[in-house]
């Protein structure tokens, strides 16, 4: 068996070795106390509290937008991203994350830059794949992004890593995973009240808009959102105490009346015109994470709808014209029966001011007569001012 001694260094070498180490501290110490700046005096250094320097004011340019996607999803997926991807101002920070390569023939000046994922599988889960994106994101090196550790994803499995971790997360009313099937309009037309951010899976839904592709759906509803991003789908209730009418908008999108007076909660809660994103004969029809009220088969039981057709604005208001959709012969009030479009005057509102901050519905006022046309202005509501119904 072989035996290792440790060699015999002479005392002489350890003492030269320790010299040269404490020259080396030194000159350290002196080069750091020369550079730091004169010091502050002992008594006024333990009083002085200088608070910290704000953060710069965040900008879309500071942050990196990752799109996943797959070679097989992307070319009907195109029209979607074109539709949201500015390419003047995100451009350069946004990037398509792609499983393979791909050879479908795409312009590209018209969509981001595509990255191929560090691991390419079709085996992979999409869990793991998301978070293979947010390395691979890091990877780039993108200069002046600020990546915000404090925010949080809404995916199950980015959850269930974090719950794991004992973190919590507060979630977002207006990020929609949209985990659900078929008609959309209950879900859109008692929005929460918080700004539109993100809808999900809307390959999976109905045309939101009667009579158009869902990419033209999409871009009917972008015309509110150029005008006015920070309202579109903002739900105001008024009632029109002459007539006994409960008019409830989300702006942007449609107007219900409703035929007498009916309770606020009752109109805040989703109508269930949609079915859930599982399929199958065990799954549980009524959970949903959120409130939600029937949704009358018979359509004579459900309010008249007017979708929005038309948006104009100036400086500081905007016109939104609401169009009554025929698709039934029921029998209704005179005053709904007559009506076929409907006109919302409402002031634009501002990602900055304290509205946002501390959200409050709005109040309205409806036209006092109306024959064709009905006129509704929405406005900030009083000091003492309830959105309530008159019995």
């Amino acid at each position: 068996m072989p035996i290792f001694s440790r060699p015999i260094v002479p005392r002489s070498r350890i003492k030269n070795r320790l010299l040269v180490l404490s020259t080396l501290l030194s000159l350290t110490l002196l080069f750091y106390l020369n550079n730091r700046g004169p010091a502050l005096p002992a008594a006024t250094s333990a009083a002085v509290n200088f608070p910290p320097s704000p953060p710069p004011p965040l900008s879309v340019h500071d942050v990196l937008f990752s799109i996943a996607s797959s070679s097989s999803s992307l070319p009907r997926r195109i029209p979607y991203i074109r539709l949201w991807c500015d390419p003047i101002s995100v451009h350069n920070n946004t990037f398509i994350f792609l499983d393979r390569p791909t050879t479908e023939a795409t312009n590209p000046s018209s969509i981001p830059p595509i990255v191929l994922s560090s691991k390419s599988s079709p085996n992979l889960p999409s869990g793991y794949r998301i978070a293979l994106i947010v390395k691979d994101a890091v990877t780039l090196d993108i200069p002046n992004i600020h990546w915000y550790p404090h925010l949080y994803g809404s995916d199950a499995r980015i959850f269930a890593c974090l719950s794991e971790l004992g973190v919590g997360l507060t979630p977002e009313p207006g990020f929609h995973q949209v985990d659900v099937r078929g008609n959309l309009f209950g879900f859109l037309a008692a929005h929460p009240l918080s700004p539109l951010l993100s809808l999900h899976h809307m390959e999976a839904v109905e045309p939101i808009f009667p009579g158009m592709s869902r990419i033209q759906s999409l871009e009917h509803l972008f015309k509110a959102v150029q005008v006015d991003p920070a309202k579109v789908l903002q739900q105001t209730v008024c009632y029109d105490h002459a007539n006994s009418l409960t008019i409830s908008i989300a702006w942007g999108y449609a107007v219900q009346i409703y035929e007498g007076n009916k309770l606020l909660l009752d109109i805040l809660s989703l109508q269930k015109s949609f079915r859930p994103w599982r399929r199958g004969k065990n799954v549980d029809s009524s959970h949903y994470m959120f409130n939600t009220r029937e949704f009358p088969r018979d359509p004579c039981k459900r309010p008249a709808v007017f979708f929005m057709d038309t948006v104009v604005s100036d400086t500081n208001q905007v016109w939104t014209s609401y169009t009554k959709r025929d698709v039934d012969s029921c029998v209704r009030l005179k005053a709904i029966e007559k009506l076929k479009v409907i006109r919302v005057l409402s002031p634009k509102l501002d990602f900055d001011i304290e509205q946002l901050k501390t959200p409050r519905r709005h109040c309205c006022d409806i036209s006092p007569s109306f024959d064709e046309k009905m006129v509704v202005q929405i406005r900030q509501c009083g000091m003492d001012e309830l959105v309530t119904m008159r019995t």
